[in-house]
């Protein structure tokens, strides 16, 4: 009943800030409620909510980076990897920056067991992260190294 609450609360949250726009009720405004109404189904691994709010909202904004970075993460939780990379590469093309994208990527590689796909990706989420703390850097260097290995 938790889950529920908190999804009722975030879908209300986004109804007041998608009508206090003085009833101009414009694609974009359309399309932010239904990217975080799915964000918020998203978050409580309720996939086909979720999907179905994203969609909508490309619907209205098909240049939303943020709806795609969604239903890229909505496949992967229903472990559909080649629609997760579909849209992750389709989010990258718009949000070039978005250093997570290459790390949700390579995880989506590895549980395909397409070793040299996630090496690479592994490999360019490290060269865009420069902020990393040392340790992670070493955890995805060492997965890298292994993976190496099953190439």
């Amino acid at each position: 009943m938790k889950k529920y609450g908190l999804v009722i609360f975030i879908v209300v949250g986004c109804a007041v800030l998608f009508l206090g726009t003085k009833n101009r009720i414009s694609r974009n405004t359309n399309s932010a409620f239904h990217t975080y109404t799915g964000f918020a189904l998203e978050k409580l691994s309720l996939w086909n909510p979720a999907e179905g709010q994203y969609r909508t909202a490309l619907k209205s904004d098909r240049g939303n980076a943020a709806a795609l970075k969604g239903l890229a993460m909505v496949y992967s939780g229903k472990k559909q990897y080649n629609q997760a990379i579909v849209f992750i590469n389709r989010a990258l093309s718009l949000d070039k920056h978005w250093a997570k994208g290459y790390l949700h990527r390579a995880r989506a590689y590895e549980a395909k067991n397409d070793f040299p796909n996630a090496v690479a990706s592994y490999k360019r989420y490290l060269a865009d992260s420069p902020g990393l703390s040392s340790a992670t850097r070493y955890m995805y260097e060492q997965k890298i190294s292994k993976l190496s290995i099953g190439i």
